[in-house]
């Protein structure tokens, strides 16, 4: 597996630093724990023009062709976590830096970030947390994914990470449900709108991506989470208690529009929010 650092920064010299050493940036033991795992790394600097980071996802477009992960350290100054496309990428931030040797600078956000970023690997990898953490962020109604998504929109290199984030999915395996009076043994997990939600392995329904009508964030959200890549042809049936019933209503697609769905047996949703 191919996992992608990118350093996004208004300033030439950190920029100029990440160009030259590149993965010589990436702590040597860092580097090793995950070369056993058969993953290598590949990194490169964005020099920001403004704090909106103008320019970014077409950079990043044009640098995730066959990476498996996609990691970004930020200037904490830059708006990167506001942006669409940030629930697709592993987010650190870092302070502006002083006077101090940007390899050791770098060094330690690095080596915390990737501490960070095992952790999730190893929680994504579990099928059973995998489908908690692939839930529709926009349409899943719960606190503890909310809190989720904060987790790694906000710093996903802070110190308490491993804690929020096997408490908040703890939260979330516990809206592991079945149906009331289901002919079907399928476990769902359900949201504060009792709307049940299932992993489906079935192949049927495609993603769209198309611009437009869909933005060009639709599409990196659509096969990243978090910073993870994912099977981006299964999606979640989303449909109400009963098996007799049908659901309808107004969702949140997947690049932030209100949709109404008329009512059916149940949506394809998949985890970017298209439906």
């Amino acid at each position: 597996m191919k996992f992608l650092i990118v350093v996004v920064t208004q300033e030439s010299r950190v920029a100029r630093f990440i160009s030259v050493r590149q993965t010589g940036a990436i702590p040597a033991d860092k580097r090793n724990l995950f070369f056993k795992r058969g993953i290598t790394f590949s990194m490169k600097a964005f020099l920001a023009r403004n704090p909106d980071c103008e320019g970014l996802y077409q950079f990043l477009a044009n640098a995730i062709k066959g990476v498996d992960g996609l990691i970004l350290v930020c200037d904490h100054k830059l708006r990167v976590a506001s942006m669409p496309l940030s629930d697709a990428f592993f987010l650190a931030t870092f302070n502006s830096m002083d006077q101090s040797s940007i390899q050791n600078f770098f060094g330690q956000i690095i080596a915390r970030t990737l501490k960070n970023f095992w952790v999730y690997m190893d929680r994504f990898s579990d099928a059973k947390f995998q489908k908690l953490l692939l839930l529709p962020l926009q349409n899943f109604v719960a606190d503890e994914l909310a809190q989720i998504r904060r987790l790694f929109s906000e710093n996903a290199a802070s110190n308490n990470f491993a804690n929020a984030l096997d408490q908040n999915l703890g939260r979330l395996y516990s809206r592991r449900t079945p149906k009331g009076n289901s002919r079907f043994r399928t476990i769902y997990v359900r949201d504060d709108k009792s709307h049940y939600y299932s992993y489906g392995y079935e192949i049927h329904a495609q993603l769209e991506s198309a611009v437009p009508p869909h933005e060009p964030t639709c599409e990196l959200n659509g096969f990243f989470r978090f910073g993870l890549k994912y099977d981006h042809r299964r999606h979640y049936n989303v449909s109400e208690r009963s098996d007799r019933s049908t659901i309808s209503g107004v969702f949140i697609n997947c690049h932030g529009e209100p949709v109404a769905a008329d009512s059916r047996s149940h949506l394809n949703m998949f985890p970017n929010g298209f439906f």
